[in-house]
C-alpha cells in the first residue's frame, strides 16, 4: 500500500519522526503493531507504529545508523512524499477492553510501540495503572520525555519512569522490578534491544509475573516464554 508523508519532526539529532497517511486502501492496526516500510531501490524493513488506532495516521519513529537503507534515506524524506508500506505485523498488542494495569518497559527505540500502547489505552479510558519505564543512556536519548511527562500531569493513572544510565539509574528492568508495582496479573509489555528484553523476561517471572501476560515481539524473547 502506498502512503504520503504528511509531516516530519526531527525530535533528536539523529531520529525522525514521520507521519503518513495511507492513500491506496484504508489499513486498520493494533496499538503494539509495526509495518515495514520501503523506498524505492532499497529494501523494506521494519519499524514499530508509534500512533494510536484512533488517530488514523500511522506515526514512525526512525533512527540514523549511518548503515544506509531505509533507515537512512528517511533523512531526505519531505512532506508529500510516497512510500511503501506492508503490514500491520505483530503480536504484542491489547484489545481497547483490557482493563489490566500496564506495565511497559522500553529500551531506547523501543519507546515508539509503547506511544501507541500508552495513547490507546488512555484514550479508551483505561483505570490504570499505567506505567511506562523507558531506558536510555544519556537525558538526551529520552527525545519524548517532554511529551510523557506532560501526558503524566494530565493523566493520573499514568506514571512515567525514566531510567539514564550515565545518571546511574542502572538498567531499566531492573528498575522496573524494583518498584512496587503490581506485576502478578498486570499485562506487561517489553520492546527495545533483544539482550535487554531476554534479560528482563526472568526478572519478570521471578517477581511472579504470569508468563502469559508478557507482551514482545522479540524473536528471543518468545522463545524465552514458549510463544510460538
Amino acid at each position: 500500500m502506498n502512503a504520503i508523508v504528511e509531516d516530519i519532526h526531527d525530535p533528536h539529532p539523529d531520529i525522525r519522526v514521520i507521519r503518513l497517511r495511507v492513500t491506496s486502501a484504508p489499513v486498520t492496526w493494533l496499538a503494539g503493531q509495526f509495518m515495514e516500510l520501503s523506498l524505492p531501490g532499497l529494501p523494506s524493513r521494519p519499524y514499530s507504529i508509534a500512533s494510536a488506532p484512533h488517530t488514523g495516521v500511522l506515526e514512525f519513529h526512525i533512527r540514523n545508523t549511518n548503515r544506509g537503507g531505509v533507515s537512512q534515506q528517511v533523512r531526505s524524506l519531505k512532506t508529500g512524499d510516497t512510500l511503501t508500506l506492508r503490514g500491520p505485523f505483530g503480536t504484542a498488542t491489547r484489545g481497547s477492553a483490557d482493563q489490566d494495569p500496564m506495565i511497559l518497559i522500553a529500551g531506547g527505540m523501543g519507546l515508539a510501540p509503547m506511544k501507541a500502547l500508552i495513547d490507546d489505552a488512555l484514550y479508551h479510558g483505561h483505570p490504570g495503572p499505567v506505567t511506562l519505564y523507558w531506558g536510555a543512556r544519556t537525558q538526551k536519548d529520552l527525545y519524548l520525555a517532554d511529551y510523557f511527562t506532560v501526558l503524566a500531569q494530565a493523566n493520573p493513572v499514568f506514571t512515567f519512569v525514566p531510567v539514564i544510565e550515565d545518571r546511574g539509574d542502572g538498567l531499566v528492568g531492573d528498575a522496573a522490578i524494583r518498584d512496587p508495582v503490581p506485576l502478578p496479573g498486570a499485562s506487561i509489555y517489553l520492546s527495545g534491544p533483544s539482550p535487554m528484553v531476554q534479560a528482563t523476561i526472568p526478572l519478570l517471572l521471578a517477581q511472579g509475573a504470569q508468563t502469559g501476560k508478557i507482551h514482545t515481539d522479540d524473536a528471543a524473547g518468545r522463545l524465552l516464554l514458549g510463544t510460538p
